[in-house]
């Protein structure tokens, strides 16, 4: 993981530091400071989905002798959770589609990084649910994920403007599903032409 050192900016929030932090030394200080500004009970969403990044062995001492400790290991295990439940419906999304001719198909986004994250180590939250598919296979695969319950929010980009824009959002009950056709950033005129040699080999993806 990168430092906060690295991004060319001064991270102030204490919890976004000690996940960046270089050493435990600087991680524990940090720690600190967040959990004497922090009462769990009004603990703010974006830091309840930030304390799973914290690194497991590290979040074990952290939080020993910690009265709130059930309550932050509650937030790991429900992001663990969710995580394993949306990586096992974008498993089986994929599944459906290349079976009905669409794909190839790539898992993105923070499903890609907890599953490719192992059995341990930081957690990232899983809010969505991201897939990708070539711009050519966009309409089909709408249509098999609809047949599957999912509902479009908004509409299809025609063909043009799909090169500059990247996805449209699907949702099926509270999950919410990015399917997208722009895969690398490259300027839109040069867009096409690139997601054509990503898929040609899309193994090697």
């Amino acid at each position: 993981m990168r430092s906060r050192r690295d991004w060319g900016f001064r991270v102030s929030d204490p919890l976004l530091q000690c996940i960046l932090a270089q050493d435990d030394v600087e991680a524990e200080s940090a720690w600190r400071t967040w959990r004497s500004r922090t009462d769990i009970d009004l603990i703010e969403w974006r830091h309840a989905l930030m304390v799973p990044m914290v690194r497991e062995d590290l979040l074990q001492r952290l939080v020993s002798g910690d009265d709130a400790a059930p309550r932050l290991a509650g937030l790991v295990r429900r992001a663990w959770t969710q995580g394993t439940m949306r990586a096992a419906v974008a498993r089986q999304l994929v599944q459906a589609l290349m079976s009905g001719g669409v794909g190839p198909v790539m898992i993105g986004g923070s499903v890609a990084a907890f599953i490719h994250r192992g059995g341990t180590g930081p957690i990232r939250p899983v809010t969505d649910i991201v897939l990708l598919v070539p711009r050519h296979a966009i309409g089909d695969a709408i249509a098999a994920l609809r047949d599957l319950e999912w509902e479009c929010t908004g509409s299809l980009p025609g063909p043009k403007a799909r090169s500059w824009t990247a996805f449209m959002s699907m949702h099926r009950g509270k999950e919410t599903l990015r399917l997208g056709w722009r895969h690398v950033g490259t300027p839109p005129w040069r867009s096409h032409t690139a997601e054509r040699a990503l898929f040609s080999d899309p193994c090697e993806v």
